[in-house]
């Protein structure tokens, strides 16, 4: 999701024409600059144009159920590549996942499989590193049939992995988490409880590298506005922009209004505060959530989606240029009319902004989108929109992560067989050069 998740060398290199390209063909070479008409992607640290190209394509078991990269699930560290997500063993279990490529994204392996319990389901969801550990958030469904938080740490590059936090903020709810963040020695986790009686927005906190974890806050007033009305929220993103945190989700009231809400942090988590954010399209039955956050040219950007009175969803892009004090709608976007547009995750590239989700078609199902700003987010344009089969029964870019002028979007894509199989998907855009 993020465009800080990086460390070291740069993206890979190709060697061939561009007219077919996978993840095999990886040689570390350079793009030949005889690849057809210019995509109008350059510049942006380019000489020529930049081109997709799907790196991984793959499923859990083959068992015809479903794998899917969730939100905030790719790292990069120099070569080292790490994603998470979810693959499904049946129809009500599934495994925690971490895969780890060392060549840059050429090819890839699974380093941790994992199940809170092997009767229930368990997602990774999220990826950071701090100093040699490797650490991953996710959830897992324990006896109660409720989510529990789970960081899991590797000390040794993936090859053995210890939990480090299992939590749960009330017995009977579900505590549900999307993204964390490290900071300084700091890792902090925004939450929610699901389900609670005031649907706590929740803070956790480890200063020792998960070994112990104190519990930062627990609000209902998200937003910062008291009302008999709220009912507290759910923080779907973190990040850290110009020395200050940022938690990104929603805010709930006792009548079903959410709206987008932004909380920020300016001592590394220990104490947080409201922005003045609360959009919504319009003032009814209305479901508005922030998924994801982040920053360029002094500007904080939060992307998401939010009904309109017909009850479809349109992509949002919300921008501040203080610190959260104004926000304004950049971009509302609906691919179809008549169909939902959802926008997960944004993150900057150099001077470009991406923001990544799904848009749904005529065809009844959705495609994979990508779209672009490169004037600060004044406008937007598509620049991948892709199916994983003709019919286009089911995609989603769902996280996005940049490596210099390279970019990495990861999420989902349906098959055609009788089931409508899952498949776990990473594209990346390269600059081509001579």
């Amino acid at each position: 999701m993020r465009a800080d998740r990086t460390s070291g060398s740069r993206g890979l290199r190709f060697l061939l024409s561009c007219s077919v390209i996978t993840a095999a063909a990886i040689l570390g070479g350079v793009w030949l600059a005889s690849c057809g008409v210019t995509d109008g992607m350059a510049p942006g640290g380019c000489e020529y144009d930049k081109e997709w190209v799907t790196l991984d394509d793959w499923v859990y078991r083959d068992n015809n159920l479903s794998t899917t990269m969730y939100w905030g699930g790719m790292l990069k560290d120099g070569k080292d590549m790490y994603v998470a997500g979810t693959g499904s063993v049946s129809s009500t279990v599934r495994s925690w996942i971490v895969r780890k490529s060392s060549d840059n994204g050429a090819t890839w392996r699974v380093v941790d499989e994992f199940q809170y319990l092997s009767t229930k389901w368990s997602q990774a969801l999220a990826v950071e590193k701090k100093g040699s550990n490797i650490f991953v958030l996710g959830e897992g469904i324990d006896s109660a049939d409720k989510r529990r938080v789970m960081v899991r740490k590797s000390s040794d590059g993936g090859g053995s992995w210890q939990t480090v936090l299992d939590y749960k903020h009330l017995n009977t709810y579900d505590t549900m988490v999307r993204d964390f963040k490290i900071v300084g020695n700091s890792i902090v986790i925004p939450a929610g409880c699901y389900g609670c009686s005031q649907y706590n927005w929740l803070v956790l906190k480890s200063d020792d590298d998960g070994a112990t974890w104190q519990l930062i806050e627990s609000v209902v007033d998200v937003d910062g506005v008291p009302s008999a009305l709220d009912k507290g929220g759910f923080p779907y993103a973190i990040e850290y922009i110009n020395g200050v945190l940022y938690a990104a989700g929603s805010s709930r009231t006792t009548n079903g209004i959410y709206s987008f809400a932004v909380r920020k942090s300016t001592d590394g988590g220990n104490t947080w505060q409201p922005t003045n954010e609360n959009f919504k399209l319009y003032e009814g039955s209305s479901q508005a959530s922030s998924y994801s956050i982040a920053g360029t040219g002094g500007a904080v950007f939060a992307s998401g989606y939010a009904k309109d009175v017909n009850g479809k969803n349109h992509g949002i892009i919300r921008r501040s240029l203080d610190g959260g004090n104004n926000w304004s709608t950049v971009d509302d976007y609906v691919k179809q009319a008549d169909k939902d547009t959802l926008f997960q995750s944004i993150a900057a590239a150099g001077s470009a902004l991406y923001v990544a989700g799904k848009g749904g078609t005529s065809s009844g199902g959705s495609v994979w989108l990508v779209r672009r700003s490169v004037d600060g987010g004044q406008s937007w344009a598509n620049v991948d929109e892709y199916a994983y089969s003709s019919d286009q029964k089911n995609n989603m870019a769902y996280t996005i992560l940049a490596d210099g002028s390279d970019l990495y979007v990861g999420g989902y894509g349906v098959d055609t067989t009788a089931t409508g199989r899952y498949h776990w998907i990473i594209r990346a855009l390269y600059c081509r050069k001579k």
